[in-house]
């Protein structure tokens, strides 16, 4: 079932036999998060991670500096009563940088995908 009135992501660190340090929050405004993937988007040789934004029509990328700290969220807009719901990374167009690959629930038309690439 989806929860949503959702305004943040949670991130528990590994710090080692088995346990995990407190919560960090990013908060996510009122954008009703669904879905989380993680990857090193910009080959920062650290994990980044993109969040699916139903409420808000919109993708959030979030890059990681390590040491628990990320950017301000970077939101791309799917479009107007797009509604993404999930989401996939790859080098789609094998252009050597990770894409992402949004799937779309128009509530009037059949599901469709939409895909960011890097340039």
């Amino acid at each position: 079932s989806q929860i949503f009135g959702v305004k943040n992501i949670g991130i528990f660190m590994g710090i080692g036999n088995e346990s995990f340090a407190s919560q960090i929050t990013i908060s996510t405004v009122s954008s009703r998060p669904l879905g989380i993937s993680i990857a090193d988007f910009n080959n920062g040789r650290m994990l980044d991670f993109v969040i699916v934004n139903y409420g808000t029509h919109s993708i959030s990328v979030v890059y990681g500096y390590g040491s628990g700290r990320y950017s301000n969220p970077i939101i791309y807009f799917t479009g107007y009563d797009s509604f993404p719901v999930t989401l996939a990374i790859g080098d789609f167009n094998k252009g050597s940088y990770l894409d992402i690959a949004v799937e779309l629930y128009v509530a009037s038309a059949v599901p469709r995908y939409t895909i960011w690439k890097q340039q």
